[in-house]
């Protein structure tokens, strides 16, 4: 699927996914890693997608870009989103672009850690953004 794509995508994935560190998931995991296409990972606040009785985060892959380092983003705080009466959880403009900067930054933050691939493999190849954040 990824040999037709160029450039950037962003998939939502249930966490239990990013968690998961057996079984074919891990196999591909672990295949995304070594090929450097995994550029972040960000765990997105709970009830921010409508519809999904799970937590969710983002995969974020780049086939243009190939990296030794993968971005772990906890964009679970109130700088990213707000709630509604109901609860329900929506990105502010401010919020999105601050999910923007982080993706292209290499600094690490209260929000963001820059980890090194090899390191997410000895893991296990766990893609939890609350190991590292």
């Amino acid at each position: 699927m990824l040999k037709r794509v160029d450039g950037r995508v962003v998939a939502l994935v249930p966490m239990s996914w990013l968690l998961r560190t057996v079984g074919d998931d891990a196999v591909y995991k672990q295949v995304l890693i070594n090929k450097g296409l995994i550029e972040a990972v960000i765990q997105l606040p709970e009830r921010s997608v409508i519809g999904a009785g799970v937590a969710c985060g983002l995969l974020v892959l780049n086939t243009n870009r190939r990296t030794d380092h993968i971005k772990f983003i906890d964009a679970t705080g109130d700088a990213f989103s707000e709630r509604d009466r109901l609860g329900t959880v929506s990105f502010t403009t401010e919020g999105r672009h601050e999910l923007r900067h982080l993706i292209d930054s290499h600094t690490a933050s209260d929000t963001l850690a820059v980890v090194d691939s090899d390191t997410v493999l000895r893991d296990g190849g766990s893609l939890d953004p609350r190991k590292h954040v």
